[in-house]
């Protein structure tokens, strides 16, 4: 396959939260880019499926996970996600106004967190897909 500018890149994280996790639960992971250092990542959007061991459907607890990414050392944007807003949606995806961009050596987290008000009451995995591109940086060389 010939290398393509921007070429188009898809992440995937999952995220297993326990049965009877408590109120609060976090659980993050680090997602590698593999990028050289005269390239950037830009996301453009995510797409959020959260299912448990019980049923397929998981929508009575979604509205309770949040959602947060971050770029190097901030959080982008620096408000959570409601996850549930966007698994219950038709599309499962949130298009971002403007990409996140990860530049070189740049750590890109993914955080879920468990927001109910009690204990999870069953093994639940949250999906979450990153929608990005690689791109060669322009100029400044």
């Amino acid at each position: 396959m010939a290398n393509q500018n921007p070429q188009p890149d898809i992440y995937e994280i999952n995220l297993s939260f326990a049965n009877s996790s408590p109120q609060g639960t976090k659980l993050s992971s680090q997602v590698y880019t593999f990028q050289s250092s005269f390239e950037e990542v830009r996301v453009y959007a995510v797409m959020v499926n959260i299912v448990n061991s019980e049923d397929d459907d998981a929508s009575a607890s979604m509205s309770d996970f949040q959602l947060t990414i971050e770029a190097g050392a901030n959080k982008v944007p620096s408000n959570s996600f409601d996850m549930g807003v966007i698994a219950t949606s038709r599309e499962k995806t949130l298009a971002f106004p403007c990409p996140i961009v990860v530049g070189f050596q740049e750590p890109l987290t993914i955080t879920g967190e468990w927001m109910g008000t009690t204990n999870l009451g069953a093994a639940t995995v949250v999906k979450i897909t990153l929608i990005a591109e690689t791109a060669m940086i322009e100029g400044g060389f």
